[in-house]
C-alpha cells in the first residue's frame, strides 16, 4: 500500500504547482496536514492514516490497468498523450492523477491531481516506492553503450556467481530474477513498473547483487529511478538510435547520465577510452571516479587477446 504522505514525500521535488496538492480529506486539520508535508517534506515521519483515502492500491501508467484507489501517471510518449486517457482512469476509480499539465477540469469530486515536471521520473520513482526501493538492499553494476552490452552482463553475472555471489541479471536476451526463474526479454531495459518488479523478485529470492544493461531509452525516460550502482560501465558510442535522441549529442548527453546521476559515493565509472566519446566522459569533470581501458589507451591496457573454438584469453595489464 502506497501512503500519501509518502507519495509526496518522494516526489516533492519534482511537483511543479502546489495549488493543485489537494488534501485527502476536509477541515482544518487536513489543510494544516497538506501544508506542512507541502513546505517541510523532511518532518514526514508520522502517520497520515486520519486522511480518508490515505491509502493506494497500485501506480500504473496504463488506464486499462487502473482498478479502484489506484495512482495514474498520465505520461506523455512518443505515440500516445496520457492525459488523454485520464477520462477513463477516473471512471475506473483512479484517485490520483499526476500529470506534466493541470487536467483539473476533468477531475471528480475527491480526486487528486499532481502537478510534475516530469511524469516518467515520478512514475519509476513510484515505482520503487511501491516495492520499497529494493535494490537499495543489494550490489548494482551497470552497462551502457551500444554494443557489448549483453556480452559484459553475462560475464559479470558469471564471475559473480562463480565468486560464490549470489546475482540477478536485467538484460537484452533474458531477465535473471533468482532461483530458476527466468523471463524472455522483450527489451533491454524494462519500464519502470516491470523493472521494480523484477528487483522485488530477485529480493525475495535471496538475491544479493544484480547486473543489467541500461539503454539510453531508459535513461532518456528515467526508468532506473534512483538506483545508485556499485560501478558502471561505458562500452562505446555508434550511431545507432538516433531515430529517438536525433543528434550524438544528445545521444551522449544522455548516456552520461549514468555516471553523473546513478553511481554511488567513490563507485568506480569504468571507460573504453579508446572510444572518442569514451575518452570524452572520461575527462568530464562530473564524472567523479574514472577508471578507463583500452587497447591503445586506458589505466588499464588489453594485450595478447586471443580467440579460438574453445574460448578467448588476453592479458590485463593494470601497471599504468
Amino acid at each position: 500500500m502506497l501512503k500519501y504522505a509518502e507519495i509526496l514525500r518522494t516526489i516533492s521535488g519534482l511537483i511543479t504547482d502546489k495549488k493543485f496538492v489537494r488534501p485527502l480529506g476536509e477541515g482544518p486539520e487536513a489543510e494544516a496536514a497538506l501544508d506542512l508535508i507541502m513546505e517541510t517534506v523532511s518532518v514526514l515521519d508520522y502517520d497520515c492514516d486520519y486522511f480518508p483515502g490515505a491509502e493506494f492500491e497500485q501506480v500504473v501508467n496504463d488506464s486499462r490497468q487502473v482498478a479502484g484507489n489506484s495512482i495514474f501517471v498520465a505520461i506523455s510518449g512518443a505515440r500516445l498523450d496520457g492525459k488523454n486517457f485520464v477520462p477513463q482512469a477516473l471512471s475506473q476509480g483512479a484517485k490520483v492523477i499526476i500529470s506534466e499539465e493541470s487536467v483539473e477540469s476533468l477531475l471528480l469530486h475527491g480526486t487528486v491531481n499532481l502537478i510534475v515536471k516530469d511524469c516518467y521520473q515520478v512514475y519509476a520513482l513510484l515505482c520503487e516506492l511501491s516495492y520499497n526501493f529494493p535494490t537499495r538492499q543489494m550490489n548494482g553494476f551497470a552497462i551502457t553503450g551500444t554494443n557489448g552490452k549483453t556480452t559484459s552482463a553475462m560475464i559479470i553475472r558469471h564471475l559473480l556467481q562463480q565468486s560464490k555471489c549470489s546475482c540477478g541479471m536485467i538484460s537484452t536476451v533474458e531477465y535473471d530474477l533468482g532461483k530458476a526463474a527466468v523471463i524472455s526479454a522483450d527489451r533491454t531495459t524494462p519500464q519502470a513498473g516491470e523493472l521494480f518488479k523484477y528487483f522485488h523478485t530477485m529480493r525475495q529470492n535471496e538475491l544479493d547483487n544484480f547486473v543489467m544493461e541500461v539503454s539510453s531509452h531508459a535513461l532518456a525516460q528515467h526508468r532506473i529511478g534512483s538506483i545508485k550502482f556499485q560501478a558502471a560501465i561505458f562500452s562505446n558510442l555508434t550511431g545507432d538510435h538516433l531515430d529517438y535522441h536525433h543528434t550524438f549529442e544528445e545521444y551522449f548527453r544522455v548516456k552520461k547520465q549514468l555516471f553523473t546521476e546513478h553511481l554511488a559515493d567513490n563507485a568506480p565509472a569504468i571507460i573504453n577510452s579508446d572510444d572518442p566519446y569514451g575518452a570524452m566522459l572520461s575527462q568530464d569533470p562530473a564524472v567523479k571516479n574514472p577508471v578507463t581501458f583500452g587497447r591503445q589507451s586506458g589505466q588499464w591496457r588489453i594485450k595478447n587477446i586471443a580467440v579460438n573454438a574453445s574460448g578467448s584469453s588476453f592479458t590485463l595489464d593494470t601497471a599504468r
